[in-house]
């Protein structure tokens, strides 16, 4: 077995790594049913240091903000972790797919994954977007990942995007089913549903 590059970044379920969120509420629950097994993660951004927007396709996209929420789906089997991102009054904004090379699921907020660079993001108007492929190609020629770590982002990042273009409806569905759950467990009518 290949060694670990130990230069991969680590992010947690509770995105404490991000100074841009200057104040969060969270709920956490593990899930085995089914659909999903794994553990659910539900932030919301009480305040951040700046808004955070991004262009895809010529579009700009607000995606952090005061009161937007981000709900985080991690499975210990499956090279990705699932964020899905919410205005402040629940609207559906992107689904943002990082790539990973492990996912470590734990209990009580504590899941954490070795970030393998690649990203797959899918707006709400459907479009499907690869990012940071020059970020890897970087990683790889400086040494920070090996060929295989490499092969095995672009891999996961193609499936992925088959998995968007063939599942999209049970991923909403999915997310807005664990959006529901969670929310109720944090105070004040936090990313309620659309009207």
């Amino acid at each position: 077995m290949e060694e670990e590059s130990m230069s991969l970044i680590i992010k947690d379920i509770a995105r404490s790594h991000w100074p841009r969120i200057l104040a969060r509420s969270a709920a956490f629950m593990s899930v085995g049913d089914s659909d999903f097994t794994g553990e659910a993660g539900l932030i919301r951004l009480e305040r951040v240091g700046a808004p955070l927007e991004k262009t895809y396709g010529g579009k700009r996209v607000r995606i952090v903000d005061d009161g937007y929420c981000w709900l985080q789906l991690a499975a210990p089997d499956v090279p990705y972790w699932l964020t899905a991102m919410y205005d402040g009054e629940g609207n559906f904004i992107q689904f943002y797919f990082d790539i990973s090379d492990r996912n470590v699921i734990l209990p009580d907020g504590k899941s954490y994954f070795y970030d393998l660079l690649l990203d797959v993001v899918m707006t709400a108007d459907g479009g499907i977007y690869i990012l940071d492929e020059d970020e890897l190609s970087s990683a790889l020629a400086e040494g920070e990942i090996t060929q295989a770590q490499y092969v095995k982002a672009q891999n996961a990042a193609r499936a992925v995007v088959a998995l968007l273009d063939e599942k999209r409806e049970a991923f909403l569905a999915l997310c807005q089913r664990y959006l529901e759950l969670l929310k109720i467990r944090l105070p004040g009518g936090i990313c309620a549903s659309p009207s």
